[in-house]
């Protein structure tokens, strides 16, 4: 059985980002152990946390200690006495030498408390605040030599408003960040984020420059009209979370392999990854996308979408901000904006199809925003229930099809109703000739 990774924690305070981290693997969402947290400083409350979570806590008062250097070389003594895997900088307000940070490289991760690469060091809210910046947020990212320097993992933004003072908007960012540090943690100790050449990499794809998530705030609600979905507003299922493998085909070959991954991040906010590696003869194709979403009155609601594809032909790369405030927008990473009238992002529609079937729904239409950044509308046509033999094995499914304005393009969906209603094959036709076919392979819950 594989052993949970060890982590290690560093503090100077609170302790509040070491708390969220704890409470998560509590809650079973971080396959992980905090074995040791270790404080710059006595008597913070971080460490009473650590003891009453029953975890070893070591104090190493920097005032002790006469260079930098001494100070890191026992710092590193107590973490390789733990055999740590994970080195967690959580609040902890030491700048580290290169040559620890080198030891250590792509072990590190750090949270700082602005949209980096802006607002580097200390004080980033007032800095925000006399910018006038309309955005502000937080990152977490792995420890380089250069402060605050290291490539971005997953960023955070919330909006500024006129009357913030730097106390209010310290405030929005924190709650962002206890809930975007422990599912980066969890992708660290899933073994599916690593750092190499200087670049994250999740899922093995190199993470977008500005990865980021739009999060609500408590001052503003939007209603979403019922143009996401035609179905009644009724109570629906949360979605479980969900590990899928696929195997694409064309003309019935293999050509390669599909990961879909949904995952909790909060009580009601969820992470839904889609990463495939396609290739016949000379042609390439690798594709990942990421949308963070919410669940508001039984709808899902995005919050921000990012796609990347790269292989034969022309690369491309698409973020989306679905923004309530000021207004109801959609904010595109190239300064564009779309008004933003309840669409879905280019993978949700598909994730709520399998909630309305087991439901009973079968009047389905959604509007969503492509991964081009176009507006679209699809209907969905139930055309009855099929028997499928898949890698996975022989599975009873209902047949969508998606109904789409294009005459050129038809696609086909199966959803397998005792796997929760997972799509469990997808294929596309274009002007009659198959265009790919993934079909389901492995298939795991929480």
């Amino acid at each position: 059985m594989i052993q949970p990774t060890k982590i290690c924690v560093l503090i100077s305070g609170n302790g509040s980002n070491l708390q969220a981290i704890l409470d998560a693997i509590a809650a079973q969402r971080i396959y992980g152990e905090v074995v040791k947290v270790i404080s710059s400083k006595p008597d913070v409350y971080g460490l009473e946390r650590a003891k009453a979570a029953g975890v070893e806590a070591v104090v190493l008062d920097h005032y002790q200690y006469e260079t930098r250097e001494a100070y890191d070389t026992a710092l590193a003594e107590a973490i390789d006495a733990c055999a740590a895997d994970c080195i967690v900088l959580a609040g902890f307000m030491r700048i580290l030498t290169p040559g620890f940070v080198t030891r250590y490289a792509g072990k590190l991760l750090n949270v700082h408390p602005s949209l980096l690469p802006r607002y580097k060091g200390l004080n980033t809210h007032q800095r925000a605040l006399d910018n006038k910046d309309t955005e502000h947020g937080v990152s977490v990212h792995f420890v380089t030599p250069e402060l605050d320097g290291g490539p971005v993992i997953v960023q955070s933004r919330v909006p500024v408003f006129e009357d913030d003072s730097a106390q209010d908007l310290a405030e929005r960012v924190r709650e962002q960040e206890l809930s975007i540090y422990p599912l980066v943690v969890k992708w660290f100790c899933e073994g599916r984020l690593s750092m190499q050449n200087n670049k994250a990499i999740l899922d093995h794809e190199t993470i977008p420059r500005r990865v980021t998530q739009t999060i609500k705030h408590g001052l503003t609600a939007l209603l979403l009209a019922a143009a996401s979905s035609s179905v009644m507003a009724q109570k629906l299922p949360a979605p479980e979370p969900f590990k899928a493998t696929y195997i694409a085909y064309k003309w019935g070959d293999d050509v390669g392999e599909a990961n879909m991954h949904l995952e909790v991040l909060s009580d009601n906010q969820y992470s839904l990854t889609y990463s495939s590696d396609v290739s016949k003869f000379f042609l390439s194709d690798e594709r990942f996308e990421h949308s963070i979403f919410f669940i508001e009155d039984s709808e899902l609601v995005p919050s921000q979408y990012h796609y990347k594809r790269t292989g034969t032909g022309p690369d491309a790369q698409l973020s989306l901000a679905f923004n309530k405030t000021p207004k109801p927008q959609i904010a595109i990473k190239n300064g564009e904006t779309l008004a933003w009238q309840g669409e879905l992002d280019n993978q949700l529609y598909r994730l709520d199809i399998a909630r309305q079937l087991a439901a009973g729904n079968h009047d389905l239409a959604y509007d969503f925003v492509n991964y081009r950044g176009e507006k679209r509308h699809y209907g969905i046509d139930i055309l009855g229930e099929e028997t499928l033999s898949l890698p996975y094995g022989v599975l009873d499914t209902i047949k969508v099809k998606l109904v789409r304005d294009s005459k050129t393009r038809e696609t086909f969906a199966w959803f397998a109703p005792e796997l929760n209603y997972q799509l469990v094959r997808l294929q596309q036709f274009k002007d009659g000739d198959e265009q790919g076919d993934i079909k389901l392979a492995e298939y795991t819950t929480r």
